[in-house]
C-alpha cells in the first residue's frame, strides 16, 4: 500500500496544497478500511484526468447544491466558474435555500479562505456541509480548478503514469512541499490520456523556491491552464458522472430506493457483484437489475413503504407506483401504470419492470445521458 502524505491544517488533511481529503480522523479511518480489505480497490473507471476513487463521493443526480457566503468578495467568479462546468457537462448546480434545505443535506459553501494565496476544496462529495475556500486573489479560473476537485478530480500531474509525460525538478521545490508532487495514492484512479491542457494541471513553476521550473514537460508542452476547461476535463466529468459508472450506480441506487447512502459492506458487496462480470455488458445489465431489485424487495425498503406487503391484494399496484417514484422520480402516468400493472398481474415479472425503468431513456436523462 502507498503512503498517504498530507499536511494537517486545523484538523483537516490537505494534499497537494489545495485538496481537502477529509479530517485527519476520516483519512486514517479510510486507510484502515483499505487495509482491512487486504487490497487496493481497482477502479472500474478507465478514462483523461485522475479522479477520486472512494466510497460514495459522487454528487447524486449529478447535482451540486451550493451556498455563497455573503462575505465572499467577487461572487461572480463562483457563478461564472459554475456556469463553465454546467455548460460543458451534465453537472448542475442548485442554490440551497431555507425552502429546499431538507432536500439537500449535503452541500458546498463558497467562502473566504484564510491561508494567504491558497484556494482549497474537498475532493468529491463529503456529506453535510463542506467548503470551497477562496482568497481574494483566486480568479475565476482558479475557482474552476477548485470546482474540479469538488466534483472529484485530482491534479493531473499526480497520475501514476505522469513520469512518462513530465519531469519533476525536485531540487527546485520549496522546502516542505515535496509531497505536493507525489503521484496519487489509493484514493484516485487515472482517467483517459495525460492532459497537459487540463485545468487540473499545476503550472511549470508551482511551489518553486528559486524561480526555476518545478515541472518540465518532456515534449515542451505548455501547462497550467486556468482559462477554460479542456476537452479532457469535460470528458472525465462526463465519464465519472455517467450512470453507467458502477460506483455511481451503486450509490445512486441506494439513495433512490432506500433514501440513504450505501453502507460500507453493502457498497463493496454490490460493487464486487458487478465487477464479477469482468466488463461483459450483458452480465452487467442483468446484475444491475438484480442488485436494484434486491434493494427494492428488501425488508428495509418494505418497512419504509408498508404498502409493499407481498400479501396485500394491492401489492402489484404499489410495486408499480413505487418503481416510478424511486427510479423515475414521478408518479406513474395512467398509460404506463396500466401497462405495467397488467404485465405484473399476468406474468408476475417483477424483474421486468425494474429492468424497464433502469434502461428507459427517462431514467438516463436524469443523469444527462
Amino acid at each position: 500500500m502507498e503512503s498517504v502524505h498530507y499536511a494537517e491544517v486545523n484538523g483537516l488533511a490537505i494534499m497537494e496544497g489545495d485538496m481537502i481529503i477529509g479530517t485527519v480522523e476520516e483519512v486514517e479511518a479510510r486507510t484502515r478500511e483499505v487495509e482491512a480489505r487486504g487490497e487496493i480497490e481497482a477502479s472500474s473507471i478507465h478514462a483523461q484526468g485522475v479522479a477520486v476513487d472512494n466510497l460514495d463521493t459522487r454528487w447524486l443526480n449529478s447535482t451540486v447544491p451550493y451556498t455563497i457566503d455573503p462575505a465572499l468578495s467577487n461572487p461572480s467568479r463562483v457563478t461564472d466558474a459554475m456556469n463553465a462546468w454546467q455548460q460543458a457537462t451534465n453537472i448542475r448546480f442548485v442554490l440551497r435555500t431555507a425552502s429546499n434545505a431538507s432536500q439537500y443535506p449535503a452541500y458546498v459553501t463558497f467562502r473566504t479562505g484564510t491561508t494567504p494565496g491558497v484556494c482549497t476544496s474537498s475532493v468529491g462529495r463529503v456529506g453535510n456541509q463542506q467548503w470551497v475556500n477562496l482568497v481574494p486573489e483566486c480568479s475565476t479560473g482558479n475557482t474552476m480548478h477548485e470546482i474540479g476537485h469538488l466534483l472529484g478530480l485530482w491534479h493531473e500531474q499526480s497520475r501514476e503514469d505522469r513520469d512518462s509525460f513530465v519531469r519533476i525538478r525536485w531540487e527546485n521545490i520549496m522546502d516542505g512541499h515535496a509531497s505536493q508532487f507525489e503521484t496519487k495514492t489509493t484514493y484516485g484512479a487515472d482517467l483517459l490520456a495525460y492532459d497537459y491542457n487540463s485545468i487540473m494541471h499545476y503550472d511549470a513553476y508551482a511551489f518553486s523556491k528559486n524561480g526555476l521550473p518545478t515541472i518540465e514537460t518532456l515534449g515542451g508542452q505548455t501547462i497550467g491552464n486556468r482559462t477554460a476547461l479542456s476537452p479532457g476535463d469535460v470528458a472525465s466529468i462526463r465519464l465519472i458522472y455517467s450512470i453507467d459508472n458502477l460506483e455511481l450506480f451503486v450509490g445512486q441506487t441506494y439513495m433512490d430506493v432506500l433514501a440513504r447512502p450505501a453502507d460500507l459492506n453493502g457498497f463493496w458487496n454490490a460493487l464486487d457483484w458487478l465487477r464479477s462480470c469482468n466488463g461483459d455488458s450483458t452480465c452487467i445489465a442483468a446484475t444491475r437489475t438484480s442488485f436494484a431489485r434486491s434493494l427494492f424487495e428488501s425488508q428495509e425498503h418494505r418497512t419504509q413503504h408498508p404498502e409493499l406487503d407481498p400479501s396485500s391484494p394491492n401489492y402489484n399496484s404499489a410495486y408499480v407506483t413505487r418503481v416510478y417514484t424511486a427510479f423515475l422520480r414521478r408518479q406513474p402516468d395512467p398509460e404506463g401504470y396500466n401497462w405495467w400493472l397488467n404485465a405484473l398481474n399476468s406474468t408476475g415479472d417483477y424483474r421486468g419492470i425494474i429492468n424497464g425503468a433502469l434502461n428507459s431513456s427517462e431514467y438516463r436523462q436524469r443523469f444527462g445521458q
